[in-house]
C-alpha cells in the first residue's frame, strides 16, 4: 500500500494535531484552573473543603452525561460546526465562572462549563483516527496529552499572576476566570471556518495523500470491533471493559489534578500563594516526560498492555510510598506519581481508538469518556470529603494510591481488550486485534 508523503505528515500535524492539541491547552487550563483560584476564592465566598470537592467535581458529571449526545451531534453535524459549538460555548461559560458568588452560584456555573464542554476529547479521539494509522495513535495522543500537561505547567505562574490582580475592586481569581475563558472563543471560531470535515474535503492535501487515508480507512476497518449502528456501543463488552478502566484511573487522576495545589500547600505550610502555584507546576514538568517517553515507547515496542500496567502500577506505588513520607520527600513522591499520571492516559485512549470502528466508534468512544468522567467526578469529592471528616490528605492520598493500582490490573486481567504483541508482529498491527480473542488467556 502506498504511504504518506513526509510533506502530507507534516501538514496534517499542523493543521489537524497542532489545532486539536491548543484546544486541548485551552481545555485544561478552562478546567483546572478552578484548583489555583480555591486558594483565594474558597475563603471570599465560603466553599469548605467538601463544598468545593463537590461543586469542581459537578464539571465531571454534566460532562460525562452530555458525552453521548455530543457525539450523536458530531456523527450528524460533522467536526468543524460541532467543535466550534463546544469551544465557543465553554469559552464564554468559563469565563463566567468569574461571577460565582456563593457555594449553590460556583456549582451551577461549574455544571455548565462541564455541559458545554461535554464530547470535546472523545470527539476529537474519532476525529484523530481518521488521520493517523493506529500504529501512530501512541505518538499522537502523548502530544494530545502533552498539550495538558503544558496547560499545567502554565496554569500554575500564569495563577500566580492573575490571583495578584485586584482591579475594579474584583478579587485576582474572577480576573483569572475572564482572562482564561476568551482563548477558546477565539479558537471555535478558526474551527468553523478552517478545520475539514474528513480527508476527502482537505484541499491541502496533494491527491495522492487523500487516497492513501482513505485506504488506511480502509484498513482499519478490517480490524477491531464492528460498532454498526450508534447505539451498537452499549451492548459491547469490550467498550465497557475500557470505561470501567477509565472510570478507576480518572477517580485517581483527576483528583490528584484539582487537590494537588492544596496538598503542595499543606506540605509548605506558611509560604505564599504564588510559591503554591509555581511549586505546583514541578510534577508536571515530570509528567512531560513520562508522556512523551511512554507514547514513544508504546508504538516503538508496539505494547499498549505493559505499558499501561507499568503506568498505573508506578503512579499508584509511589502515591501510597508518599502518604508515610513528610514535606519535601512527599513532594517528591508527587513528582514521581506526576510522571506516570498522563503517560496512562496517552497509551489508554489510543487502544479504543484503533480498537473500535463503525458508526458506533463515536458512541463507544464517548461511553467510555463518560463513565472516565464520572470517575472524575468521584475523585475530587471523596478526596474532599474525606480530608473535612479527618483533617488530613492521607486517607485521601491512599484511596487514590488504590484507585492507580486497580487501573494498573485491568489490562492485566483482561489481556484480549489491550494488545500487546511481541517479536515478529508488525508494529502497524497494534489495535488488529480479533473480537474472538476478547476473554482468551
Amino acid at each position: 500500500m502506498e504511504s504518506l508523503s513526509a510533506a502530507g505528515r507534516r501538514l496534517i500535524d499542523r493543521k489537524i494535531l497542532l489545532v486539536f492539541c491548543l484546544g486541548n491547552f485551552i481545555s485544561f487550563v478552562d478546567r483546572i484552573n478552578v484548583s489555583y483560584a480555591a486558594l483565594e476564592m474558597n475563603r471570599e465566598i465560603g466553599l469548605t473543603p467538601e463544598l468545593f470537592g463537590f461543586g469542581a467535581g459537578l464539571f465531571f458529571i454534566a460532562y460525562a452525561g452530555l458525552e453521548i449526545p455530543s457525539s450523536y451531534f458530531l456523527v450528524r453535524l460533522g467536526g468543524p460546526k460541532w467543535f466550534a459549538r463546544i469551544m465557543i460555548s465553554w469559552g464564554i461559560c468559563s469565563a463566567a465562572m468569574g461571577l460565582a458568588t456563593g457555594h449553590v452560584s460556583f456549582s451551577v456555573l461549574r455544571f455548565i462549563v462541564g455541559a458545554c464542554e461535554a464530547g470535546f476529547a472523545p470527539g476529537a479521539y474519532y476525529y484523530f483516527a481518521r488521520w493517523y494509522p493506529a500504529s501512530q495513535l501512541g505518538r499522537v495522543y502523548s502530544r494530545w496529552i502533552l498539550a495538558s500537561i503544558i496547560a499545567s505547567i502554565v496554569a500554575g505562574p500564569l495563577a500566580a499572576v492573575l490571583l495578584n490582580v485586584n482591579a475594579f475592586g474584583l478579587s485576582g481569581w474572577r480576573w483569572m476566570f475572564f482572562a482564561e475563558g476568551i482563548p477558546a472563543v477565539g479558537l471555535g471560531l478558526y474551527i468553523l471556518k478552517f478545520l475539514p470535515r474528513d480527508p476527502a474535503s482537505a484541499q491541502w492535501l496533494a491527491p495522492g495523500d487523500r487516497r492513501v487515508l482513505l485506504q488506511l480507512a480502509e484498513v482499519r476497518d478490517g480490524h477491531g470491533v464492528a460498532l454498526r449502528t450508534f447505539w451498537t456501543a452499549f451492548l459491547s463488552l469490550r467498550v465497557w471493559i475500557y470505561a470501567v478502566c477509565f472510570f478507576v484511573y480518572l477517580c485517581f487522576g483527576f483528583g490528584y489534578t484539582l487537590w494537588l495545589p492544596q496538598v503542595v500547600k499543606s506540605l509548605f505550610a506558611g509560604s505564599s500563594s504564588v510559591f503554591i502555584s509555581l511549586m505546583s507546576t514541578v510534577p508536571w514538568l515530570c509528567a512531560a516526560a513520562g508522556t512523551l517517553l511512554l507514547g514513544w515507547s508504546s508504538d516503538r515496542l508496539a505494547d499498549r498492555r505493559w505499558h499501561l500496567a507499568g503506568a498505573a502500577l508506578w503512579a499508584g506505588t509511589f502515591l501510597l510510598v508518599g502518604i508515610s513520607t513528610k514535606g519535601m520527600a512527599t513532594f517528591i513522591m508527587l513528582c514521581l506519581v506526576g510522571f506516570a499520571l498522563n503517560a496512562f492516559i496517552a497509551v489508554f485512549v489510543s487502544v479504543p481508538t484503533a480498537e473500535l470502528k463503525g458508526v458506533g466508534a463515536a458512541s463507544g468512544l464517548s461511553i467510555i469518556n463518560a463513565v472516565g468522567g464520572i470517575g472524575g467526578f468521584m475523585g475530587p469529592y471523596a478526596f474532599g470529603a474525606l480530608r473535612q471528616a479527618t483533617g488530613s490528605f492521607y486517607d485521601g492520598m491512599l484511596f487514590f494510591g488504590c484507585m492507580a493500582i486497580i487501573a494498573g490490573l485491568i489490562p492485566v486481567v483482561f489481556k484480549g481488550a489491550f494488545p500487546s504483541f511481541g517479536a515478529g508482529r508488525k508494529a502497524g498491527s497494534v489495535g488488529a486485534i480479533a473480537v474472538g480473542e476478547l476473554d482468551s488467556p
